[in-house]
């Protein structure tokens, strides 16, 4: 029933290898390590204030708390923030706690690319202040943030943006560790400076 119920929803073969060994009927080593989800808009609405995501990787390291008092001193939010995500990421099987601790339930998420989404606008325009905030907080050892101003042919952009996700992908396979310490987040940005005639960024 799972598996037939998966692919009527359209779920990937991988996604629904995960749902399976979720449920006991194959084991998590059959999992490709690449296993993703994309969530809907509507989805995404929910958990799009950039802690979700932190909170769910904060679940991967070996030393956690699934405590909002916690969770609130290593993200610098406030215990009730912590306390009200834990719960909405619990609740929507995001998220368990198991003896004390976070143990995260999804495989890892991708959201929409490409199409217009408020949920994105609203989780990369936290993301762009959370990086502006570490230029004057974090040690400069601990962090990398340039730029590089380029004028640019727009027949190339497609290309361009194949390049970012394959250096994400790349770049994931490197730092990410069995055995994590910290929660990081690697933003790109890649955006015309130049407004063409005739045209106005209040409608993009």
């Amino acid at each position: 029933n799972i598996a037939a119920i998966s692919e009527a929803l359209g779920f990937s073969p991988k996604y629904t290898n995960f749902i399976l060994a979720t449920a006991g009927y194959s084991t998590p080593e059959t999992i490709a390590d690449d296993a993703r989800f994309t969530l809907s808009e509507e989805d995404f609405h929910f958990i799009s204030n950039w802690y979700f995501f932190a909170i769910l990787n904060l679940a991967k390291l070996k030393e956690n708390k699934a405590q909002p008092a916690w969770i609130a001193k290593r993200l610098g939010i406030s215990t009730i923030q912590a306390r009200d995500a834990l719960d909405l990421l619990t609740c929507r099987g995001y998220i368990e706690k198991v003896k004390g601790k976070l143990r995260r339930s999804v495989v890892p998420i991708n959201t929409s690319r490409d199409v217009p989404s408020t949920a994105l606008k609203n989780h990369n325009s936290q993301i762009l202040e959370k990086a502006q905030e570490s230029i004057w907080k974090v040690p400069v050892q601990e962090r990398d943030i340039s730029s590089m101003t380029l004028a640019i042919d727009r027949k190339k952009l497609q290309k361009a943006k194949e390049l970012i996700n394959k250096f994400k992908d790349d770049m994931e396979e490197l730092i990410e560790s069995n055995n994590p310490d910290d929660v990081y987040n690697l933003s790109i940005q890649l955006f015309p400076l130049t407004v063409r005639t005739g045209e106005t960024n209040a409608t993009l």
